[in-house]
């Protein structure tokens, strides 16, 4: 009830609006709810000067959240998810690999990278030979496809 009578309800709302959408962004990291929380703040602004029309209110919100959201929004997920830096195995390709046993096209062998033991295949046409090394070109499930160094 003190809240009420400091703050109009159509406030309250629009706050609580904002700290749920913020809440739900940091659950997610998708970058969709944080745009609706700027809207709610634009809204929140309009009625903390007097603008009395929930109506008003409610349509610059949908409007400004939605202008956010497929605009700074679309372009935001799109070069946050194009960042290009490899990770964990994926970071191995172009990497050398000791081979401690044989591979070819038909048999699997192995080599040691980084300390670990990994499954080696090479393309037709390739060998790799115990004592070689080998750069890694390609990973597919828990296999590693090399060539021989010199081969490249």
């Amino acid at each position: 009830m003190i809240l009420t009578t400091i703050l109009p309800a159509i406030n309250i709302l629009w706050i609580l609006l904002i700290v749920g959408t913020i809440v739900i962004e940091l659950s997610t990291q998708e970058l969709d709810c944080i745009w609706f929380s700027a809207g709610a703040f634009v809204a929140l602004i309009l009625s903390l000067v007097g603008v009395e029309s929930i109506v008003i209110q409610v349509v610059v919100f949908l409007v400004v959240s939605c202008i956010l959201l497929f605009t700074i929004g679309r372009w935001a997920n799109k070069v946050l998810r194009n960042r290009g830096i490899a990770t964990n195995i994926e970071a191995a390709i172009g990497q050398e690999v000791v081979v401690i046993k044989a591979a070819d096209h038909l048999n699997y062998g192995e080599g040691k990278y980084a300390g670990l033991i990994y499954t080696l295949i090479c393309r037709e046409g390739q060998r790799v030979d115990v004592g070689d090394i080998a750069i890694i070109t390609e990973i597919s499930g828990n296999k590693f496809y090399v060539v021989k160094k010199e081969e490249i």
